[in-house]
């Protein structure tokens, strides 16, 4: 379902006048219909865990540089994600403000894991920091972890290759969502890069982040019915209708489908529920190998 139909039938559900763009038109509804959209489709992805907004992200580390760009649709982390691919072991943290300055300057041991801390994010210039500080020992190794992307949407296309696409133009490629400046014919080979920009062998896309609605043809990532339902309470109570019922009915469809998609884990009563290999449970932080 698109954008458009989505709010065409939150509009006639409410039983107001109808509407022929989301993005085009200059009618008041239209453009209230627009910013109400947008509003509910950030609050239903920042309420609820959507496993159709988690995305992986790495970094490789550098010698002597401790902070790494995070992705401009950096959300949230998911906790305890965070993991070393070439030692096999987990990254700790979040370090708040003041565990992070103790350690970096206050007389301490350097651990065997690394920790992080995420500082300066306003979805633009957000950054990770990784500490201890890598040395030339650790370059070249792989941090990955998991995260929730701002994108309850996408643009309709997906890339594909030997296309025309027009300057400006949005593309999605898996989970990643990619714009070109100046257009042209797509190359051989597919975005996936989640940083700056690079060249498909024809067109060049940069990563971008997608929470505002583009085009009448966007399509959301989350349940439909759920943002159609939240489009329709709001205008209800903003044309003085009744509003409540609709509310209620819209909450509850969006923990039902949320909690749907997420799932839940396996409760063990044992002691244990899986074998622990190698862990923060089994290795100090120092000390260890003694």
């Amino acid at each position: 379902m698109s954008i458009l139909t989505l709010a065409q039938d939150a509009v006639n559900r409410a039983g107001l006048q109808s509407i022929s763009s989301v993005t085009t038109a200059t009618v008041d509804l239209s453009r209230q219909v627009k910013a109400f959209l947008e509003l509910e489709g950030m609050e239903a992805r920042d309420s609820h865990p959507w496993p159709e907004l988690q995305k992986p992200f790495q970094v490789t580390l550098v010698d002597s540089q401790a902070t790494y760009a995070l992705p401009v649709d950096f959300n949230s982390m998911i906790h305890e994600t965070m993991w070393n691919q070439d030692q096999d072991w987990p990254v700790i943290g979040p370090l708040t403000p003041q565990e992070y300055r103790m350690r970096v300057e206050g007389i301490t041991v350097e651990p065997v894991y690394e920790r992080y801390r995420i500082r300066g994010f306003d979805n633009t210039t957000g950054e990770l920091i990784i500490w201890p500080f890598p040395d030339a020992d650790d370059a070249g190794q792989v941090i990955i972890f998991d995260y929730y992307t701002t994108n309850w949407l996408r643009p309709p296309n997906r890339w594909v290759t030997a296309t025309v696409y027009a300057a400006s133009a949005y593309v999605y490629y898996g989970q990643n969502i990619y714009q070109t400046t100046a257009g042209g014919t797509s190359g051989a080979t597919a975005p996936t890069h989640q940083a700056g920009s690079v060249s498909d062998g024809g067109v060049t896309w940069t990563f971008v982040k997608y929470e505002k609605i583009q085009g009448d043809t966007d399509v959301p990532v989350i349940d439909e019915r759920s943002l159609s339902l939240g489009l329709e309470w709001r205008l209800r109570q903003a044309k003085d209708l009744q509003w409540e019922t609709v509310y209620k009915d819209a909450k509850l469809r969006l923990l039902e489908r949320a909690q749907a998609k997420t799932g839940a884990k396996t409760i063990s009563f044992c002691s244990y529920a899986e074998p622990l290999l190698l862990s923060t449970a089994n290795i100090p932080d120092t000390d260890y190998g003694g």
